[in-house]
């Protein structure tokens, strides 16, 4: 536990000089702005504009882990991997720390998305009859889609250059938006890059739609859904770090 320790304080000594906390800052600030100063002016339903705030951030999730499991990654490029695979007594420690590091980081730009939104939209848009509830929730269901996401990226950033992680993101992203659609009904849960739009939707259903939320519990289905999301998660840890054991790098051009 000391040596992973060691390794999260390490990964967010490396994220200060690049662009990592300005894009967990500056994104979720700009999403808000974005969104309350359209609100302003908009006649969505209360139910309406906050599952599209939802939903709009989990469509851009994908290609955001992305890019950021890119930058995290490229650190380790500089010294062609050795630091990070070297200096380790239990190698899998070194994902590990970087995984932690970015999930946390994650967690807080969630904090400041839906916070500085829920603010807004029930002080400066005067809309005060939403549970304070479904905010944490709503940072909740975000945020656990996330995890799997980054096993993903790290993956593929870890096997392949960076331009293959974002074309991959943004191929996630078009899927999550076109998944929200009838079409995704059946296969959303067997898609990770879907998770994100479909819980912050349910979630949204569930708070501020009574009829909705008596429907879903009585059937049992996002019970089910979210057995599989979590058994889904759960086989991509195993084999994602038990192939990371036998990592060695990759060819990195100088």
């Amino acid at each position: 536990m000391k040596e992973l320790g060691c390794f999260i304080k390490a990964e967010y000594k490396k994220m200060r000089r690049t662009y990592l906390p300005l894009i967990y800052i500056g994104i979720p600030l700009l999403g808000c702005i974005i969104f309350l100063l359209y609100y302003r002016c908009s006649s969505w339903t209360v139910k309406g504009e906050i599952a599209a705030y939802g939903e709009g951030m989990g469509i851009a999730l994908p290609f955001l882990i992305s890019v950021l499991s890119a930058i995290s990654v490229e650190l380790e490029e500089k010294n062609h991997f050795q630091v990070f695979l070297g200096i380790a007594e239990k190698k899998r420690n070194a994902l590990i720390g970087k995984y932690i590091a970015l999930l946390f980081c994650t967690l807080g730009a969630f904090v400041i998305a839906v916070g500085v939104f829920g603010t807004g939209f029930t002080i400066w848009l005067g809309k005060k009859d939403i549970p304070v509830i479904l905010w944490f929730q709503m940072i909740f269901v975000l945020w656990l889609s996330s995890a799997i996401l980054y096993l993903i990226h790290m993956f593929l950033n870890l096997k392949f250059p960076k331009s293959v992680s974002m074309a991959v993101g943004i191929g996630e992203s078009l899927v999550s938006a076109i998944l929200l659609t009838g079409l995704g009904e059946r296969i959303w849960m067997f898609i990770p890059a879907s998770w994100g739009t479909r819980w912050a939707m349910y979630t949204t259903g569930i708070s501020l739609d009574n009829g909705f939320r008596e429907l879903v519990y009585a059937s049992g289905y996002l019970k089910r859904c979210a057995f599989i999301c979590l058994l889904i998660t759960g086989l991509f840890c195993a084999i994602i770090f038990i192939w990371f054991q036998f990592y060695e790098g990759r060819q990195v051009d100088d």
